[in-house]
């Protein structure tokens, strides 16, 4: 009997030396194990920490790299390349318990012997030993995932032990342009054709993270709308006749919240049963209201000034820029004089504002009109962008502009003025002075 571990990471190499040592701490139960890391690009020292205890060479540790696509690719990544007959996973920010293989020992062969289980399932703790959610009903209990949570009303994280020949059957579903989704849809899927029996015994150590999926559900949701569309759909077209109520409602509101997320249409024929169409049609509107409001997120505002969009290298550059950011961001452009060519090609969703500097050649009256619209555009705009960029690198205008619609403001620079001035530092204060 072999197992596989596996853990996605990213940017947890702080928190990974932990797992080792609960590993470590294992090995006095002589189970055969590997330990399957997916690095999902991290940007600290992981590689390194992980090299340093493949080099104590206390155990089997294989070590992967992706660039960043999301826990779950990580997962379906580490599925392929496990060779164990079990299948665990275990995040960088858990660990396992001391005792933790030798409950596996004891337990394993109720899942090898047995072809219509999938998994062994398990209770996870906090350090303090305080069970995540409910225990099981009873011990060596065989259910459904589905049946526990929407029929038993078993909550909290449990750990799964899989039968690795019928885990590789099965992938995490990833919504295209998404990087998760909830392990229940697969889940879902699996409980179609098999079961799994509940130990209650605690064989992992968790804590959460505040850069968590779990801490950050709002997010995870907004970032991921159709994956979770997809499964409660699912749900939903099965029959929740003997499900409990609330997990009904619970259902019914989730399946609305992502369909207004993800902007479906028919969300009523999706349906099956009289009963939740009919609970989807009264709760429809009162939930898509409740979802707007939850899930309003404020668009940035960020104004750029220039001077006007004739033909030219900067113009390029600048209308390319403004029309991709503005598939983001709410962007504003400023033009001394609203001309050009290149008016015609800036995304219609981008204000376009001319403020037109004064050319009277009388002095006087030049410094006045000016003045007055320094006066009015600080009236009008002052700070109210989150970000404002001085396009025009010499225009006196476009730096006042910039300046005063954002505190957080930037001149963007055309030309590499490290070679023009020699590297003198102070002749180029001097010049943008």
């Amino acid at each position: 009997m072999k197992i596989s571990i596996l853990t996605p990471t990213y940017n947890r190499a702080k928190l990974l030396p932990n797992l080792y040592e609960s590993l470590k701490d294992n090995l006095k139960y002589n189970i055969d194990f590997e330990w399957l890391i997916m690095d999902d690009g991290s940007s600290d020292n992981t590689k390194e920490v992980v090299e340093k205890f493949i080099k104590e060479n206390t155990m089997t540790i294989k070590y992967y790299y992706q660039e960043n696509q999301g826990k779950m690719v990580a997962i379906n990544n580490l599925v392929d390349k496990a060779t164990g007959d079990l299948i665990i996973d275990c995040d960088s920010d858990d660990c396992f318990a001391k005792n933790a293989f030798g409950i596996i020992k004891e337990n394993v062969d109720k899942l090898v012997h047995d072809p219509e289980l999938y998994a062994l399932i398990f209770l996870k703790c906090d350090v303090s030993g305080e069970i995540s959610g409910k225990k099981f009903k009873q011990d060596d209990y065989k259910t459904t995932m589905f049946d526990l949570y929407f029929k038993d009303d078993v909550q909290g994280e449990k750990i799964i032990l899989f039968n690795a020949h019928i885990r590789k059957k099965y992938k995490h579903r990833i919504e295209p342009g998404e990087k998760f989704i909830t392990e229940a849809r697969m889940y879902h899927e699996m409980d179609q054709d098999y079961k799994v029996l509940c130990i209650n015994m605690p064989i992992i150590i968790g804590t959460y993270m505040t850069d968590g999926y779990t801490k950050n559900i709002k997010k995870t949701f907004t970032e991921n709308p159709k994956g979770y569309m997809k499964y409660f759909e699912e749900i939903l077209k099965f029959n929740t006749d003997d499900i409990l109520f609330k997990k009904r409602l619970y259902a019914i509101k989730h399946y609305i919240l992502f369909s207004y997320l993800t902007k479906k249409k028919n969300v009523i024929k999706s349906v099956k049963g009289k009963l939740n169409k009919f609970l989807v049609g009264v709760l429809y509107i009162p939930g898509c209201i409740k979802t707007r409001f939850t899930f309003k997120t404020k668009i940035k505002k960020v104004l750029f000034s220039s001077w006007t969009l004739e033909v030219g290298g900067i113009e390029t550059a600048l209308v390319n820029l403004i029309n991709e950011m503005s598939k983001k961001y709410a962007v504003t452009l400023v033009l001394e004089e609203k001309t050009g060519e290149f008016l015609d090609k800036v995304n219609k969703n981008i204000k376009i504002i001319e403020y037109k500097p004064s050319k009277n050649k009388n002095t006087f009256i030049r410094k006045l009109n000016n003045f007055a619209k320094r006066i009015l555009f600080i009236l009008k705009y002052k700070n109210r962008y989150d970000f404002a960029v001085s396009f025009a690198t010499y225009s006196r205008p476009g730096s006042f502009v910039a300046r005063t619609a954002s505190r957080n403001n930037l001149l963007w620079v055309h030309t590499n003025y490290m070679v023009l001035y020699k590297n003198n530092i102070s002749e180029i204060k001097e010049f943008f002075r």
